[in-house]
């Protein structure tokens, strides 16, 4: 059985595409479905799924908005955001799992990859997003970076958080509000980029992605519209780099160039695809060249986008109940 959508720029604000039914009734939105749904979508014959993400792209965004600080040295250092905050916002529940934690919440960000305690830690910290809901320390971490980074308030992350996780997690506002103000403590310089984005939007309601593409606000200067404009220009710049790189690869792929590649699912940060099997890594290297953007930082500071790649044959990520689903490779 296949299945189809109908992509429409009506809707999101941040030159996201939105996924519904198509006009005739079929289809289905192809862009938020539950990890266990995934398994039912499967590659043609002869060939083999891949999901290229762009990996922590908002966040990196974010680290090249604010100035230079310890948020921007995690990516300098290829350390994931979630990680870090898991460990240090739960550093007593990994005390019984790693002896050296407290030390390796002490270290500089530069030393962490060095030392030998880290990698292990870092593996468990990622595998917690499998744990019962009240011990995914990944999940809560990573709820924090993409929910504080936007000046989210402790009642309506609490209810974001709920709402994600499908009803598993349930926070006290109380808890919350301590989530949030030790982020900020972790990363003083994005409160310093929330009051120069209000700062400029109070003064010209205007803003532009790192595409140079303007948003102009109206309305009365609300908390409802400084969330929007913090979300607008990381939003909007990794929108851009998928839309972008879809329309260049079916260009290459109507030319010829890509045979067997088929785009399937525009996922705001990720394109899933699907290509012979055997011609996965070729693939892969292939849209990832069209999402490894170089971009400018407002300050004129020189970047470039990563992307991470997955293949398997269903959509689901592998586990061992679902061990033909999406593995990440190295390319």
């Amino acid at each position: 059985m296949k299945t189809t959508t109908t992509y429409s720029i009506a809707g999101p604000d941040t030159f996201r595409l939105a996924s519904r039914k198509c006009p005739d009734g079929s289809g289905t939105n192809m862009q938020n479905w539950d990890k266990d749904v995934r398994s039912l979508v499967i590659p043609s014959e002869g060939k083999i799924l891949g999901q290229s993400d762009q990996s922590g792209a908002e966040a990196k965004i974010v680290a090249y908005l604010c100035r230079k600080g310890n948020f921007r040295a995690l990516f300098d250092n290829n350390i994931k955001p979630h990680v870090y905050v898991a460990m240090q916002l739960f550093q007593e529940k990994w005390k019984s799992y790693c002896e050296g934690v407290s030390r390796l919440c002490c270290l500089k960000i530069q030393d962490l990859k060095q030392d030998p305690e880290f990698k292990p830690l870092e593996k468990l910290i990622k595998e917690s997003d499998n744990w019962p809901p009240s011990k995914r320390y990944y999940y809560m971490a990573k709820q924090v970076c993409h929910e504080t980074n936007y000046k989210i308030g402790k009642n309506e992350f609490v209810s974001n958080t709920l709402k994600k996780s499908e009803g598993a997690i349930v926070l006290k506002p109380e808890t919350a509000q301590e989530f949030l103000d030790f982020y900020y403590k972790l990363f003083p310089e994005i409160l310093e980029w929330h009051r120069a984005i209000e700062n400029q939007v109070r003064t010209t309601m205007l803003l532009k992605n790192l595409f140079g593409h303007p948003r102009k606000f109206t309305g009365l200067f609300r908390p409802d519209l400084l969330k929007k404009a913090l979300a607008f220009i990381p939003q909007s710049t990794i929108g851009m780099i998928t839309n972008i790189a879809i329309v260049e690869l079916q260009e290459r792929i109507d030319n010829g160039e890509l045979p067997g590649l088929d785009l399937l699912q525009n996922g705001h940060d990720s394109i899933l695809w699907q290509c012979y099997i055997g011609d996965e890594k070729d693939m892969a290297v292939e849209v990832a060249k069209h999402l490894n953007r170089k971009l400018l930082s407002p300050r004129g500071e020189p970047f470039s986008m990563s992307s991470e790649v997955a293949v398997g044959y269903n959509w689901k990520p592998a586990s061992e109940k679902n061990p033909e689903g999406l593995k990440e490779i190295i390319l």
